[in-house]
This record gives C-alpha cells, structure tokens and sequence, in this order.
C-alpha cells in the first residue's frame, strides 16, 4: 500500500509540468477613461464654490485630474476660474465643464438669488383693521393710532441643496416670530 501512495504522489507531480517557471506579467498601466466634474448642485449669487475633475481610470480607481481646463457655458450666469472656482453671478443654469487631454466631463449647476442677509427699519400704520386675532389681541389700541411707526427688523438665511429654502425672523414692534419658505426663483 506504501508503495502505491508513493507512486500515485510521484504521478500527481509529474503532471504539475515541468521546465522552467513563468514569470508573472505586469498589468498595464491604467488610463483615464472619463471626466467627473464634482461640485455643488446650486450657488448662491455673489458666493463661490470648488469644483474638481476626477478621472475615471481603466482599472476602476478614480484620480484627481491634472492640467484641466474649465468653461462655463454661460459666464453671465456662473464663471469658472482656472483652478475650478465656480462663482455664482445670475439667476439661472449654466454648465461648468473640465477638459483634461481631450476628455470632457460636465456638471449643470443652479445659480439662485442671494436672499439672505439682515434688514432694519421702521414700518407706519396707515391703517389699522382692528379684528379677528388682532381685536382679541388688542393689536391697533397698542400702537397708539394709525400714525404708528413700528422698528422692524428682518433676517434671513437660504440652506437646503439647492440653496431655494428660505428662513428667518420678522420682528416689527415687539411681536416678533420665525418664518420660512422657498425661493420665488425655484424651477426657474
């Protein structure tokens, strides 16, 4: 029995092959396949964002992408600058585009008015409709007539991914309260 486990072990390496060991091959060296533009969706105007290219790599990785060129296909709604600096100018879409040795990747992005900031004034009653709530509340006899001036201020903010949410605080006299809502620009 001995003799057969050996003799099937001396066959099972002969089939192995025999001559020389083969060296492993290289792989290739991978090349870009593609552009990515990565960025915002949307931009308030008068604010900036960073924009970068990516190639997509034969091999499946991703790289960042080197000497790109970029456009705007509409500079009067955003600009892009040489190093993918996307400034937000109009109301509106525009196309941010990165060359890179021929390849053309794209983004669109939404330009949308800058809403935010903070107001002061002074607002006067010209008319005072004293009922419903405001009777309850005993609204128009707190202002002192109809030649009141009430102090008002008012604070916003815009958020959200496509920066078209608004929010903020109104207060005019001593009343005062938060309020929110979307941009009149949205889908424009």
């Amino acid at each position: 029995m001995k003799n057969v486990l050996i003799g099937a072990f001396a066959m099972l390496l002969a089939g192995c092959g025999s001559g020389s060991p083969t060296s492993p091959t290289a792989p290739a060296t991978p090349t870009a396949t593609s552009i990515t533009v990565i960025g915002l969706d949307a931009i308030r105007s008068g604010f900036f964002a960073n924009f970068v290219a990516a190639a997509n790599m034969s091999n499946g990785t991703t790289q960042a992408a080197t000497n790109v060129t970029w456009t705007s296909d509409d500079p009067s709604i955003a600009t892009v600058g040489a190093n993918g600096e996307v400034g937000g100018i109009a109301n509106g879409s525009a196309t941010i585009a990165a060359t890179v040795n021929g390849m053309r990747g794209s983004k669109s992005v939404r330009i949308v008015s800058n809403f935010g900031g903070d107001w002061s004034g002074a607002y006067q009653v010209a008319k005072c409709d004293d009922a419903g709530s405001f009777h309850q509340l005993g609204w128009c006899a707190g202002l002192g007539g109809p030649a009141a001036v009430l102090p008002m201020s008012l604070s916003l903010t815009q958020f959200g991914p496509g920066r078209d949410q608004i929010g903020g605080t109104l207060i005019l006299g001593n009343v005062g309260g938060n309020i929110t809502g979307t941009s009149p620009e949205t889908g424009a």
